[in-house]
């Protein structure tokens, strides 16, 4: 992969040329064969983030042809970085077996799971959520229309003696 890459990197016509579809779809294919496998890679391939050549900005062609060869030249360097470090400490770890499973739910969900099982941003958002919403019911609660409103349906407040 690595040596069609430095071939594929002077190719006009980048994300077009035929070779350099097909070379992209056997790495993303390689890549993740090796994730379905359990395999922790000792660094990440970012080829699916890539444009290689195509952009969503107006740039002329030189510059283009500069963005694709950087891209080129970036998975070379991590797929240089992947094989070093394999070469230098062996075949990578597999994750361990229940790292692949989906995580099993109690029969019964408690404040107690949850406290123990819920990561703390979820316990964030629903702080966030309740202050929120207490903070909405307040001003509405001030307001000139719900009081009107309120005194639509239940009727004016009576004066106690």
């Amino acid at each position: 992969m690595v040596v069609e890459a430095k071939r594929l990197r002077s190719h006009s016509r980048m994300h077009l040329d035929p070779a350099f579809r097909r070379w992209r779809h056997e790495l993303e294919t390689c890549l993740s064969q090796a994730e379905s496998a359990g395999f922790e890679l000792p660094g990440a391939v970012r080829v699916h983030v890539r444009g290689f050549g195509a952009s969503d900005r107006i740039v002329d062609d030189d510059e283009l042809f500069a963005m694709y060869q950087r891209e080129m030249d970036d998975t070379v360097i991590e797929l240089e970085t992947i094989i070093s470090t394999y070469q230098r400490v062996g075949e990578p770890e597999k994750r361990n077996a229940s790292d692949l499973k989906p995580r099993e739910w109690p029969a019964k969900i408690t404040l107690a799971w949850l406290f123990h099982n819920a990561p703390l941003s979820l316990w964030i958002w629903l702080v966030s959520a309740l202050v929120a919403v207490f903070l909405v019911g307040a001003q509405v609660g001030q307001s000139d229309l719900y009081k009107q409103v309120r005194e639509a349906i239940v009727g004016a407040p009576s004066a106690k003696k």
